[in-house]
């Protein structure tokens, strides 16, 4: 796992998956934690529930498990990026993530910009194929709501 502080700023990853672990501002935590302890659940919610839940993550090219419409592929459930390495550089006040499809001819990336009391988060996708992809990009933020009662966005 590795780390960074911006100002108020802290924010932990795993480049698997390119989870975020961890945000905080001045001391808040805008994001679950993970559990104290795990079990799987007893019933099939999809691959993705195998796993302790918590954090942010990517959903792409689509969320729910399904067969992708250009090729003969089945999506795994919460898309393709969240099960892949990624690639992370850090900046003085900016985190750069990056990974590339394995099935897929893009690269997405994301960039998550601090500032002293503002976060921006930019997401790209290169296509370096020569056809359209579909996609559903979903920001997959569980956030622990009875801390958090609203986020003002510009």
């Amino acid at each position: 796992m590795s780390s960074f502080h911006c100002g108020l700023w802290e924010t932990e990853w795993r480049e698997e998956g390119g989870r975020l672990t961890v945000l905080r501002y001045g001391g808040q935590d805008l994001l679950t934690t993970p559990p104290a302890a795990f079990l799987p659940p007893s019933e099939d919610y999809g691959q993705y529930e195998t796993q302790p839940v918590y954090g942010y993550d990517d959903c792409f090219p689509t969320v729910d498990a399904c067969t992708f419409p250009v090729q003969e592929w089945t999506v795994p459930d919460h898309g393709e990026l969240c099960w892949l390495p990624w690639k992370v550089v850090v900046e003085p006040a900016q985190l750069l993530f990056e990974v590339k499809s394995e099935k897929l001819p893009i690269t997405f990336r994301r960039s998550m910009g601090f500032q002293p009391s503002s976060l921006n988060w930019v997401f790209e996708i290169t296509n370096a194929g020569g056809v359209e992809i579909p996609f559903l990009h979903i920001m997959h933020g569980l956030m622990p709501l009875r801390e958090i009662v609203r986020v003002r966005v510009p």
